[in-house]
Order: C-alpha cells, then sequence, then structure tokens
C-alpha cells in the first residue's frame, strides 16, 4: 500500500541512514500525496524540491514540488525564484520568462524604494 504511513516512515528512515537519496525523494513524494495537513504537505515539498536542487542534481525536476509549494504559499519571493531556475533548467524558457521578470521588476521597485 503506497499510502501507508507506518510503512513509509520505517523506508524513509532507511533511505536517510542509507543516504539513498534517490528512494528518500520517492518515499517522500508518496508522503506528500498522503499528507494530512498543509504544514506537514509545505515540508515535504520544500525537502522535495531541495534534494532534486541539490545533491540530485536535477532542477528541472523541481518544477513539480515548487509548482504545489507555491500553490501553497503563494507570492514567496524565493519560491518564486527558484521556480523560475527549475523552468531554466527544464529548458522551459518562456514560463521561466514569464515569473521571473515580473519578480526582476519588484525587486528593482523595492530596491528604488529603499533608496
Amino acid at each position: 500500500d503506497p499510502g501507508h504511513r507506518p510503512s513509509l516512515l520505517a523506508l524513509e528512515e532507511k533511505a536517510r541512514e542509507t543516504k539513498n537519496d534517490g528512494l528518500l525523494v520517492q518515499l517522500l513524494e508518496l508522503r506528500e500525496r498522503v499528507a494530512e495537513d498543509d504544514e506537514e504537505r509545505k515540508k515535504l515539498l520544500r525537502e522535495i524540491a531541495a534534494l532534486y536542487e541539490g545533491p540530485l542534481g536535477a532542477a528541472a525536476e523541481a518544477v513539480g514540488p515548487l509548482s504545489r509549494l507555491l500553490e501553497l504559499i503563494p507570492g514567496d519571493l524565493q519560491l518564486t525564484e527558484s521556480l523560475g531556475r527549475a523552468y531554466l533548467a527544464a529548458g522551459r524558457h518562456d514560463e521561466a520568462e514569464g515569473i521571473l521578470a515580473p519578480l526582476a521588476t519588484k525587486l528593482a521597485a523595492a530596491k528604488q524604494g529603499k533608496n
């Protein structure tokens, strides 16, 4: 049963012990699907995205988790930037531009406001 929480947690612990990041990300994705609340889902999505962007070296794979996380935390500038970078890594340049251009405008306006 891919939604059996105790099994997922036990397997996740083993994946962490053996530093098997590929298996760990798969297990975290399964846990995210059966997460009971948004706070748990946010934590899992952050870790999934961090694994893709970091140890797994597959930033393009972070698009899905970052998109779902941004739905839970709309307007988060850091997440928006991360999603834009993931789109670039995936070769989805139009979508990256659609996210990063307004972000750059916001940041430029904020900097002018400080001056």
